[in-house]
């Protein structure tokens, strides 16, 4: 194939994204996430509901746009303005001002929309044949029917107004110069131009060109982008290596939409890319990733009118939309959002003013930020680990291979969300429920039955919820699938007696409105589960994303010890925290409440807050009779860096359990952006925590999910030792690289190893790119002192 003939051929699928885009947007628009009139559903056909992560990445996509371009057209109520949008594709963002400017909402004096000639066309002709949309256009326009351009002005409105449909590819800087040249509006006017995924298309020479060109065009000009970016990796700000989402990302627009992002090859962190814009003499850069939109500017008094829009005044925007339809997939959204960001640019402090951005990203307001949701942004995570480098600090060494045991070394596993424990009387792994592949599960047998070496039969099994039951026996090698018992369910919990011979298993969920409240037996003698408790008003709420550990505490001097299973926050119907503890007591088989927990930050008094977490973990320290809870997501989205130590009363098992969070410092003595370093590996949800038996006081927390989202390798592990009134942290480096997201996953002790653990399973569905399965077994272990 010729150059020229390759060039076709990628532009066309560049502009083949729009319709992908459109149908998204389209959904979301169907679906009342946004409080404008629907003007989409003119320019799509057919709505297709796309599914709930989907729509919140979109919402926040579209949302953060129009918050923007609100902002700028407020900040300039008085003045003309102009707006630009580049790659304009199906956008409607021109006929809902238009339509609100018949309502006395602002609108620019000039707006122009330029795209490659093709999309320009079915644009126009969009346009044209419908009366809805037309209608919204300038009084006296004219239409080029060749190209497909439009230019319409408004001439006998007091407050006219012109619109330019151009055909142009945005790199024939030529044309360009040459329509703004002829557009009849001035260029020292307020201008604000939209670039919406169309830089991450065109290499970084050429997007480099672009913004410059801009920049010399518009002498008052701001600049907002949304694309993708590389959440900062390993060690620099040098370009980082791609994680498992990032390659998943990149792959997918490489060969599924043939359109790879060219951009991220010379820009792929935010700090290249403010580095970028300032070079290219732009004044102020500053983004912000979508968890961050979400989080943080949703809600912030900066976006001004929007808190007007309200459907509901007493309702704050994001529980709003939490109620549209319900979204449990945390961990992805946390994932895909820390690789897409919206970001802004200005000529000079005047226009940056104008945004709203400078208010929400001041550096009071960072600070408040980063107190609050313990958000650290890429440039100070970088600076923290090159300050730890530059003083000469070492973090431990923690290896990466395979299990020793051959059962778990050939063992494949692509579900995640799954409950997993140790019996070391029977000297067994077991593993019940999660999501995944159904009928996917490889042991020595099966991969031996496979004599070609391929997999298809069991790689093309659908996505689902599970509810077989894997033991893995360790000594004999030979892998035990039970089908009878618990429903299939997902973000259950399940401990090992203390005597070995059970396994208990504790709630889930099949769908989001379908939490379980029941508590299931597994006899390993037999391999058969019995119910011992249906869901009852005198137990917990039915619940997913809980903790759960086993306690043995003593019963006195005239009664025997007793085995409960302890039950930590978690949530329920709607996603509602629980904000409770409870023990199952297994000699009577009866519920007791030992908590009822109060939000965090709700009173003066926030010991109970370390129930009303999801997703965190429980540890219990039998020799302390002490419970470490660590990390977790709390009722407002934030994810907690703070670790609490609850110390067990074991004189009357009386409620309330009181908690109090420690003082943590790192294992070495340098203080430089200690505080920093320390959210940046306590902030995280959906981790496990493994006790060290070789230490009666050493928890190792194993990966997860973070705002911003991504662990690095540096990242993904640590080591906490607790003492009476502080912790030590020990940040643990993989020695070797771990392509695995260790999201998802479980994670325990192994008989034969004493300074380490076993991960087992785990993945992540990543947007609409496909889904990454942490499908082999992992060995994590220290050297031998």
């Amino acid at each position: 194939m010729r150059k020229a003939d390759k060039k076709t051929s990628a532009d066309h699928a560049v502009q083949g994204t729009n319709d992908q885009s459109i149908a998204c947007k389209r959904s979301v628009e169907a679906l009342a996430y946004l409080h404008e009139p629907q003007f989409l559903k003119h320019v799509v056909s057919r709505s297709y509901r796309r599914a709930p992560l989907i729509n919140r990445v979109y919402y926040l996509r579209t949302a953060g746009l129009q918050r923007l371009i609100d902002r700028f057209l407020e900040a300039n109520l008085n003045r003309e303005t102009a707006i630009v949008c580049l790659g304009c594709g199906f956008d409607t963002t021109y006929f809902r001002l238009a339509h609100r400017k018949k309502h006395g909402g602002p609108m620019p004096k000039h707006y122009v929309d330029i795209d490659f000639p093709a999309l320009c066309q079915r644009r126009c002709n969009l346009v044209l044949n419908d009366p809805t949309l037309e209608g919204l256009l300038p009084r006296n326009f004219t239409v080029d029917e060749a190209n497909g351009g439009i230019t319409g002005t408004d001439v006998d409105a007091e407050n006219g107004m012109t619109y330019h449909l151009f055909p142009c590819d945005l790199r024939d800087q030529t044309r360009l110069n040459h329509f703004f040249s002829q557009s009849g509006f001035s260029l020292d006017i307020p201008t604000l131009l939209i670039s919406e995924v169309v830089l991450a298309y065109i290499n970084g020479s050429e997007g480099d060109a672009l913004i410059q060109w801009a920049h010399k065009m518009f002498r008052k000009a701001i600049f907002i982008t949304y694309e993708q970016h590389i959440p900062p990796e390993q060690t620099s700000l040098a370009v980082p290596p791609s994680n498992a989402f990032a390659q998943q990302m990149q792959m997918h627009f490489r060969t599924k939409s043939r359109s790879p992002l060219l951009s991220l090859d010379t820009y792929p962190t935010l700090t290249s890319q403010k580095e970028r814009y300032t070079r290219l003499g732009w004044e102020y850069f500053e983004a912000l990733d979508i968890n961050a939109v979400w989080i943080s500017l949703i809600d912030s008094p900066a976006w001004g009118r929007l808190r007007q829009t309200l459907t509901s005044p007493d309702k704050s925007e994001r529980q709003r939309v939490r109620d549209i339809e319900p979204l449990d997939e945390w961990e992805d959204s946390a994932l895909v959002g820390a690789h897409y960001f919206i970001g802004v640019a200005a000529t000079d402090t005047e226009q940056w003013l104008g945004t709203g951005f400078q208010s929400a990203l001041s550096e009071d307001a960072k600070r408040l930020y980063m107190a609050k949701h313990c958000y650290v942004t890429s440039v100070e995570q970088d600076r923290a680990i090159i300050a730890g480098r530059e003083a000469g600090i070492t973090t431990s060494s923690l290896t990466c291979d395979r299990p020793a045991s051959e059962v778990l070394r050939t063992l494949r596993l692509r579900r995640r969300f799954h409950a997993a424990a140790l019996s070391q009387a029977f000297n067994c792994v077991v593993i019940h429920g999660g999501y995944g592949e159904k009928g996917y599960f490889a042991s020595p047998e099966t991969l031996e039955e496979q004599s070609d070496g391929s997999n298809a039969s069991i790689d093309d099994a659908a996505h689902g919820r599970l509810g077989d039951t894997l033991i893995l026996h360790l000594s004999t090698g030979e892998v035990q699938q039970l089908n009878a018992g618990p429903e299939p369910r997902m973000h259950h919990t399940m401990v090992a007696s203390s005597d070995g011979k059970s396994m208990l298993l504790f709630g889930g969920r099949s769908g989001p409105f379908k939490p379980f409240g029941d508590v299931w037996q597994l006899d390993l003698g037999t391999g058969q589960w019995k119910c011992l408790c249906r869901s009852s008003e005198t137990g917990p709420a039915p619940r997913w994303r809980h903790a759960s550990c086993l306690l043995r505490l003593p019963g006195g001097a005239a009664s025997a010890d007793r085995d409960g299973m302890l039950i930590v926050g978690g949530v329920t119907n709607k996603s509602r925290h629980c904000g409770d503890a409870w023990i199952y007591w297994l000699d009577d088989c009866t519920w007791q409440q030992m908590c009822e927990g109060e939000g965090e930050g709700e009173g003066e008094d926030d010991s109970y807050a370390w129930t009303n977490l999801a997703s965190m973990t429980v540890t219990y320290l039998e020799r302390f009779r002490t419970l470490i809870v660590i990390g977790g997501v709390a009722p407002d989205d934030t994810v907690s860096h703070r670790v609490w130590k609850v110390d067990v009363d074991v004189s009357s098992y009386a409620m309330p359990w009181r908690g109090r969070t420690l003082s943590i410092r790192l294992s070495f003595d340098d203080l430089s952006e200690q505080e920093t370093r320390i959210k940046i590996l306590t902030s995280r949800f959906s981790h496990q925590a493994v006790r060290q038996p070789a230490s009666s006081s050493s928890i190792m927390v194993i990966g997860g999910v973070t705002i911003p989202g991504y662990l690095n390798d540096s990242q993904k592990c640590f080591m906490l030792d607790i003492g009476a009134n502080e912790m030590v942290l020990t940040p643990l480096n993989l020695t070797t690289d771990s392509s695995q997201l260790l999201v998802g996953h479980a994670a325990m002790q192994l008989p034969a190893l004493e300074n380490g653990c076993c991960v087992l399973g785990g993945g992540a569905t990543c947007f609409s790119f496909g889904t990454i399965w942490d499908e082999h077994p992992l060995r994590l272990h220290l050297p031998n002192p």
